[in-house]
């Protein structure tokens, strides 16, 4: 490796070639206004139990976040896959990633975007099931969670 050397502030990405999906696929596929992110749609996740509230986000050393222009891109050093996160789930990672509960991190989303604080805890379950069906985060007591910080 040789290093990156400018004026100009870059970011270097590396990665790797995955036989499937295949881009020509997943590109007629999200021209068709496919549902399917990364070459795996919604509905092939693996199942995961609903998050409680009081449960709080851990993310694996293999998850690598990278917040840009108010949007963070995540990928899977495990699975070579790349997420994107637009700016309000964006914002919800961060708060995840705090360790602290769903239920105090839909607490501050509520003040922050002037919403009930149910429809922020729904919305962030989702995000957080979403996540761990991906396996971009683990689940846990917020006390577990607090201890391995």
């Amino acid at each position: 490796m040789t290093p990156v050397e400018g004026k100009v502030p870059k970011t270097a990405f590396t990665g790797w070639f995955m036989a499937v999906p295949k881009y020509a696929d997943l590109k007629r596929e999200w021209l068709a206004g496919s549902n399917d992110v990364n070459g795996l749609e919604a509905s092939r996740l693996p199942t995961t139990k609903t998050p409680a509230p009081e449960e709080a986000v851990s993310i694996p050393p293999t998850i690598v976040a990278l917040p840009r222009r108010g949007e963070t891109i995540i990928a899977s050093i495990r699975t070579g896959r790349f997420y994107g996160l637009n700016g309000t789930a964006s914002r919800m990672w961060e708060l995840m990633a705090t360790g602290r509960s769903l239920h105090r991190s839909a607490l501050v989303m509520a003040r922050e975007y002037s919403v009930d604080v149910a429809v922020a805890e729904r919305d962030l379950i989702a995000l957080a099931a979403n996540l761990a069906a991906r396996q971009l985060i683990t689940l846990g007591k917020a006390e577990k969670i607090a201890r391995r910080r």
